[in-house]
């Protein structure tokens, strides 16, 4: 394996506009890849409607390789589609390897 072949992507973006409906708790979260295998990926929505749990679950921070305290979720969700309160981020340096 070369350094070459490694691609690390991480998002620190906004949570969402508004309530974030549309948004998961992905804040800091990575996906890496190895030249053209995926290592680690965002699995993206499971479902909308179907199953309420697996929503839920696809939309946390643990389905996303991101950050969590104490196992929880980064945000709690208030409903299908919208967030208790949203989170704020960005980058505050960067290092080239």
């Amino acid at each position: 394996m070369l350094v070459e072949d490694l691609r690390l992507v991480v998002r620190v973006g906004p949570f969402g506009a508004g309530s974030a409906g549309h948004s998961h708790c992905d804040v800091l979260s990575f996906t890496l890849s190895e030249a053209a295998t995926d290592v680690l990926v965002d699995p993206g929505t499971y479902t909308y409607v179907a199953d309420a749990a697996l929503r839920d679950w696809f939309r946390g921070s643990a389905a996303h390789n991101s950050i969590r305290v104490d196992r929880s979720d980064q945000v709690i969700a208030a409903g299908p589609f919208r967030w208790s309160h949203t989170l704020v981020s960005g980058r505050i340096g960067f290092i080239r390897m």
